[in-house]
């Protein structure tokens, strides 16, 4: 199998202009070179600056690629009860700030100086979709994993085993992924699937009431990451990065990807497909996945991916044949009526977000959410107060005698606040 890179570095004399193209494995960020040019022989600090294809798509609607179990999932997810409360929650919980906070005192930033090959892949790859370049960032984490959380300002979260595993074009594409769930305007329901998956400890009784939500979301976002390959393709135009990609995912070790064959993880992916076209591609997706799996199966993806890169449907988008965005509606909106800020479109009066983009309705102060975090220590010492003030003057030594408990009539828990009506437990009678 083939490991070479695609990718090149450029090298820039800044004295002489002189300009190399080398292979990227072949170029080290930061290093001491000295110009080759006759007469010049300059030394500089050489800055990994990556040369990508020019070819970009900044008008392309996420319409013209978005695979249809995405589609279909979307509009399912939107009606099932309980998201619009999930999504105040969230917001109200300034969980989407918390992890950008998190994000800034815990991992490396992607920046024209550090991780600059990854800084320059989440450029590129902005660019090519025409979205806004997202904040990168490297966790330590010893799973091979890619996230994208944030509306307003999408951060995406890339673990270190994941760059360990991948070699540059894969991670090109792993990057071109990310990217394209901004795109396709999938930041809100991932953040709040985040926000669901590590709070659901929390939520006590409230988790049984949000369970077909999140089996909503886990199912939609399954369906979604089938889109977001079809942006990285875009983007990197390079079938074998992401099959290569999908391939040691599926393995989970570099030393084992060195040994696998590229196209018989594809024949395999056939092999798939022959199994599944009697049953439907949707019945198989929705009764065989693990139902809180994150991601679709590897050699699905990898099938779904092989198929479409060889269609007309992707050969049209080569060659500039795709669906636009819709224009800029520069009418001013009636009355008790308003617009996204970001996407336009019209939204509903009491809408605290876009139900197509996913953005806020309002766009926020800063991108660092000082504001939120003030609102959110705010809160949590008002209600240290309340617990000071209802604690206040109570003596835990003698407390517990001087109150007769009452007993639950149903499961038999011993009860000692006067003020509570029913058992805690089960909502039983007290006597």
């Amino acid at each position: 199998m083939d490991d070479g890179s695609r990718l090149t570095a450029v090298v820039d004399c800044p004295k002489c202009s002189y300009r190399r193209i080398v292979p990227l494995s072949k170029a080290k960020n930061l290093s001491v070179l000295k110009c080759p040019q006759p007469g010049c022989e300059h030394e500089f600090e050489y800055r990994l600056k990556l040369g990508f294809d020019d070819r970009t798509y900044p008008d392309i609607s996420p319409d013209g690629f978005t695979h249809p179990l995405d589609r279909s999932a979307i509009f399912a997810l939107r009606k099932v009860p309980g998201v619009d409360l999930a999504i105040r929650k969230m917001m109200e919980y300034g969980y989407e700030r918390m992890f950008r906070i998190r994000a800034m005192a815990d991992a490396v930033k992607a920046t024209p100086r550090t991780l600059s090959h990854i800084y320059d892949m989440a450029g590129q790859a902005a660019k090519c979709l025409g979205v806004p370049a997202p904040e990168v960032f490297v966790f330590q984490e010893p799973r091979p994993n890619a996230f994208t959380l944030g509306t307003e300002y999408p951060i995406v979260a890339v673990n270190s085993e994941l760059v360990d595993l991948l070699d540059e074009d894969e991670l090109y594409a792993a990057i071109a992924h990310e990217v394209g769930h901004i795109k396709c305007h999938h930041v809100l329901y991932l953040t709040l699937y985040n926000f669901l998956k590590n709070c659901l400890w929390f939520l006590g009784a409230f988790r049984t009431v949000m369970t077909p939500l999140n089996l909503a979301l886990a199912e939609w976002k399954r369906k979604a990451e089938l889109s977001s390959d079809r942006a990285s393709m875009i983007v990197t135009n390079n079938k074998d990065s992401i099959v290569g990609l999908l391939m040691k995912i599926a393995a989970g070790s570099r030393n084992v990807s060195r040994m696998m064959d590229r196209e018989d993880f594809l024949e395999q992916a056939r092999r798939f497909e022959n199994l599944t076209r009697d049953i439907g591609l949707n019945k198989f997706y929705r009764f065989s996945s693990y139902i809180w799996r994150s991601h679709p199966f590897t050699v699905l993806r990898a099938s779904e991916i092989n198929q479409w890169a060889n269609s007309s449907e992707y050969g049209k988008i080569l060659d500039g044949d795709y669906i636009r965005k819709e224009k800029r509606d520069e009418a001013r909106p009636g009355p008790g009526k308003r617009r996204c800020p970001h996407c336009d479109r019209e939204l509903e009066k009491e809408a605290t977000f876009c139900d197509y983009c996913g953005h806020p309705a309002e766009k926020t102060a800063n991108q660092y959410g000082q504001d939120g975090l003030d609102d959110f220590l705010n809160t949590m010492k008002s209600g240290y107060a309340k617990m000071r003030e209802y604690f206040k003057g109570r003596n835990p030594e003698t407390e517990i005698f001087e109150i007769e408990p009452r007993m639950c009539e149903l499961c038999g828990e011993l009860v000692y606040d006067p003020r509570v009506e029913h058992c805690p437990q089960c909502g039983g009678n007290l006597v």
